[in-house]
């Protein structure tokens, strides 16, 4: 009966109701039962359909074989369609017991893993238990360990403390130096206990023994070199000993006694060659360079094997001997001027660079390390070699050359002057005039001009990269004025690091020094500009900042000839000049480029009155750095070339007035009061400086 229920619901539902599938349910069944038949077509249309099955009224003679022939099919289909449904109406039932089935498995996998949990906390609480005991037992062996090591340092530390008390008074320095290693580096555990008095005891005990050994090495020296030094070989051979018991003691006491003993060694050479003495002067330089070349032969074949080749005696000797050497002879020079010239000189040289180069040879220069360490002021060493070249960096190697070659070109300038002269006096009247040296005067002022060139050129190029800085800058995004920019500091900077040494390196030529700050400040200025018309655009604020740094700059150049000296010198009337009316130029395009007129007219009026020497050109660039467009240029330089005509011929008046007359509205600025933001500005740079 229940069937039968469900077959008449569902003739019901089919006969009177007509289904609609959406298009992709549609699509979804051609795919999964493609059909060619037109009635399965979702566009079937049954008025053609009938058409096509009745072309003719000759045709409808067969109707009831068609109509028997669907009729069929449908009953097909109705048996079909209810087939499936009544095979779908216990598909529910079958689903909940398959639910009920699952969540019975699920609480049984459930209870096994709460059970298999159970089990494994279980085994880790055995584990523990079990592992527990082990672990103290290490804990136990580590400490047991550390311990026995500890006693065993400190059983090593006691019995050699007490060991070198004993060799220290036997002199046994070669027991003490391996022994005495082998105590720091035990010491070297006991650091973390040296708040128990037992150990602060035991180290301060072996500091003691440190120093006296020092002292003692120290005397010993002293008392071996008395005379005119060891003559037994076993007091060499202790001496050695010492050595390496030096070596593993504080350092101190080894450079004082290299101190000591290279100050020994030169005493002969201070008393030969003193001031008073007649080596002492130029002429007999070369004796000066034969008495240590003799003095370290002797020295490495006498007492060579007292020290180890690391402490390089030999090398500490001849350093010493040349700074000794350096020192007396700037000395007597000094108070000898008068007696030298360029023979002595030349001798001078000649034997001084023979000496250097036979030093370069033999030694490595090891020990300039640890001497230029210990000063202050000293600066790394460029040259693999300190005997090669001088120490210093590489721009001073280049510029102490460029200025030694401009001070002997003007010593020469000065001495064919001079030759000249004499030689006039000295001829026959009638030959004076035909005596003239003034293109070998002329090669050596030329030498003098490219000498101080290359070192314009120099400085130039070191503050190249501040100026690009300068020009790559977003100068129109600029939100506040504040302390000088970095480019600017990045060239003042390069300012304190060059001058005062070309100034030292030029101290006796004065003139010269003058005429490379004027040539620089010239060269830079011109660069300056160039390179302030590429920054663009340029906002109201970005021009504020470029002026106070223009001003900034303007006041390091006023005092480039005198920075970083301890006396002030006024610069030449000549050279400030020059720096004003150059920098103020920079400070009036700037101030052109801070103009917020109204009108094109006013514009051009205040630019004319601030850059009078001005050209299209110059101002065609101002225009860039305000960022007018191209398109409003035009009539900006039409209306500027007007006026400089205007200028120039008064009469032609009338021109510039019809030009400035169709020009009134241009420019879209603010309103006159920028006349006071400079003023404010240059307030501004007045207070800061």
């Amino acid at each position: 009966m229940a069937a039968q229920g469900v077959d008449d619901f569902l003739d019901d539902e089919l006969v009177n109701q007509y289904i609609v599938f959406p298009p992709e349910v549609i699509a979804a069944i051609d795919q999964v039962f493609p059909s060619q038949d037109p009635l399965d077509r979702a566009d079937f249309n049954p008025v053609d359909y009938i058409n096509n099955l009745f072309p003719t009224e000759q045709s409808l003679s067969n109707i009831e074989e068609v109509i028997s022939d669907f009729q069929g099919k449908i009953h097909h289909l109705d048996s079909e369609i209810k087939s499936c449904i009544r095979s779908q109406s216990g598909v529910s039932a079958d689903g909940a017991a398959a639910l009920e089935e699952a969540q019975i498995a699920i609480c049984q996998l459930f209870a096994r893993i709460k059970d298999i949990r159970a089990k494994a906390e279980k085994s880790e609480h055995t584990v523990r238990e079990i592992t527990r005991d082990i672990k103290q037992l290490d804990i136990a062996k580590r400490n047991l360990t550390s311990a026995i090591t500890t006693l065993n340092h400190l059983h090593f530390l006691v019995f050699g403390v007490d060991q070198l008390e004993v060799l220290c008074q036997k002199r046994q320095y070669s027991e003490i130096a391996s022994l005495l290693q082998g105590v720091s580096r035990v010491m070297e555990h006991f650091t973390p206990y040296l708040d128990i008095p037992q150990v602060k005891q035991l180290a301060d005990q072996l500091d003691q023994i440190e120093k006296r050994l020092g002292d003692q090495i120290s005397n010993d020296f002293k008392e071996a070199f008395s005379g005119s030094g060891p003559k037994q070989p076993s007091t060499l051979t202790q001496l050695s000993e010492a050595c390496s018991v030096l070596n593993v003691i504080e350092p101190r006491f080894k450079r004082e006694i290299i101190r000591w003993f290279v100050g020994l060694q030169l005493v002969e050479y201070s008393h030969l060659f003193q001031e008073s003495e007649e080596n002492a002067w130029l002429d007999r330089v070369d004796r000066r360079y034969a008495w240590v070349k003799r003095h370290l032969l002797s020295f490495e074949e006498r007492m060579g094997r007292i020290f180890s080749q690391d402490w390089e005696m030999s090398e500490r000797i001849a350093v010493e001997f040349c700074i000794l050497t350096r020192n007396e002879l700037t000395k007597i020079m000094a108070k000898r001027v008068n007696e030298i010239d360029v023979k002595l000189l030349l001798f001078t040289l000649q034997k001084t660079t023979q000496f250097e180069e036979l030093l370069s040879r033999r030694f490595t220069g090891a020990s300039m390390e640890e001497l230029l360490s210990s000063e202050k002021s000293a600066k790394k060493i460029e040259s693999t070699n300190p005997f090669e070249e001088p120490v210093g960096s590489p721009f001073q190697d280049d510029i102490a050359r460029i200025c030694t070659i401009l001070t002997t070109a003007e010593y020469c300038l000065e001495t064919t002057q001079q030759l000249e002269g004499k030689l006039k006096e000295k001829v026959q009247p009638a030959l004076a005039d035909k005596v003239d040296l003034g293109s070998e005067q002329d090669l050596f002022g030329s030498v003098i001009s490219q000498c101080i060139q290359l070192l314009v050129a120099d400085l130039e190029c070191a503050c190249e990269p501040a100026l690009v800085t300068m020009a790559k800058t977003a100068w129109q995004t600029w939100e506040s004025v504040g302390d000088q920019s970095q480019y600017v500091t990045l060239m003042t900077s390069q300012f304190k690091h060059y001058i005062p040494f070309i100034r030292d390196c030029l101290v006796s030529s004065r003139k010269y020094f003058t005429q490379f700050c004027m040539r620089f400040v010239n060269a830079f200025m011109t660069r300056f500009v160039q390179q302030l018309y590429k920054c663009k655009p340029v906002g109201v604020v970005g021009a504020e900042q470029l002026l106070l740094d223009t001003h900034m700059l303007k006041t390091a150049l006023l005092d480039l000839p005198s920075v970083g000296s301890q006396v002030t010198r006024k610069p030449p009337a000549s050279y400030s000049k020059m720096v004003v009316k150059g920098m103020t130029r920079a400070e009036m395009i700037l101030k052109v480029v801070m103009d917020a007129s109204d009108t094109n007219a006013k514009y051009v009026a205040h630019y004319m009155r601030l850059l009078p020497e001005s050209d299209p050109s110059e101002f065609q660039k101002i225009l860039d750095m305000k960022g007018v467009r191209r398109s409003e240029q035009q009539l900006l330089v039409d209306l500027y070339r007007a006026q400089q005509s205007s200028q120039g011929d008064r009469e032609d008046s009338s021109t510039f007035s019809a030009v400035s007359a169709s020009n009134t509205q241009g420019l879209p600025l603010s309103p006159d009061h920028e006349s006071s933001r400079i003023k404010k500005l240059e307030k501004l740079i007045k207070r800061r400086l």
